[in-house]
């Protein structure tokens, strides 16, 4: 059966360096004092073509067979490269899109021409902007221009962005009713983050254009009423229907996360199981909603 993952955070020797420009030299300095084996991977990085190459051989080991890059902002020439020469593994590029550096829309027809096929858009982090903010228009006209799609980051933050805000899933308000953004679909990251309740009220009316991934740990769960993964994704795929999830991973620095692939696969196959979903959803939860969705080749 095949996998799409649409949620891996592409690193390579570049993406340190990017990151310190992000957060500032404290960052790097605070990240080797406080975890020096973590600030030691990432000195290790290859260069993008190589690191791709271990990638590539990790993705034939854990059954993965392509994978969207996303990539930092400032970091995403290396993405973009190992698209462009690998394209049957990494078939699209998800950049980060940050107001904050990013000041002119126009940056998004240049990444299409590169082979994005949507950004990535973490509200958490921004200082002077929330995703409400009426700024924010021009770059989702943009977006909907190019036909690229909005992945957001809702929620809780991990890593080493625990400075951050949870942003709530409630302020793409403006933009679901905005005229001009009337066929914009989104996609929410790690199923809300700690926002499922919010996602799936929102979807209660505006179902065709939210997408939820389920990448990552999801441990947010801890902190709110579901009950485990199963649950959620049980109540996620009976709300928004199957053809609205699709399958991440929320990988990167230590490349695929099999415990990850297992958990998640495994409970789809469970579901199948006990007859509460079909193989035809387990079908598009895994690749077909990314292919259409994503318009990959």
């Amino acid at each position: 059966m095949p996998i799409i993952d649409v949620h891996y955070h592409f690193f390579s020797r570049f993406t340190l360096q990017a990151i310190t420009k992000i957060f500032g030299n404290e960052f790097a300095e605070r990240l080797s004092q406080q975890n020096p084996e973590r600030f030691q991977r990432f000195i290790n990085l290859l260069p993008p073509l190589e690191q791709a190459k271990l990638i590539i051989n990790d993705m034939k080991d854990k059954k993965i067979d392509q994978i969207i890059l996303m990539s930092f902002s400032y970091d995403h020439v290396g993405a973009f490269q190992v698209h462009q020469a690998h394209p049957k593994f990494f078939p699209g590029v998800i950049p980060f899109l940050n107001p904050e550096i990013d000041d002119d829309p126009d940056i998004v027809a240049e990444w299409k021409k590169q082979g994005a096929v949507a950004v990535k858009l973490y509200p958490g982090m921004w200082e002077e902007f929330t995703f409400s903010d009426e700024r924010l228009l021009p770059y989702l006209k943009a977006l909907r221009e190019h036909d690229l799609v909005p992945m957001i980051h809702f929620g809780v933050m991990k890593g080493g962005l625990q400075v951050g805000w949870p942003a709530n899933p409630m302020e793409l308000k403006p933009w679901l009713k905005h005229p001009s953004l009337e066929d914009l679909k989104f996609v929410i990251a790690h199923f809300g983050a700690g926002f499922l309740r919010e996602v799936l009220l929102i979807a209660y009316g505006h179902g065709k254009r939210i997408y939820v991934d389920s990448s990552g740990s999801n441990d947010w769960i801890f902190y709110s009423p579901w009950q485990d993964l199963t649950h959620v994704f049980k109540k996620t795929i009976n709300a928004l229907g199957s053809d609205h999830v699709l399958f991440g991973t929320d990988s990167g620095l230590e490349l695929l996360r099999e415990d990850v692939i297992s958990r998640q696969v495994g409970i789809l196959t469970d579901l199948v199981t006990k007859k509460i979903i079909t193989k035809e959803d387990v079908n598009r939860i895994l690749h077909e909603n990314a292919r259409e969705l994503f318009k990959l080749k």
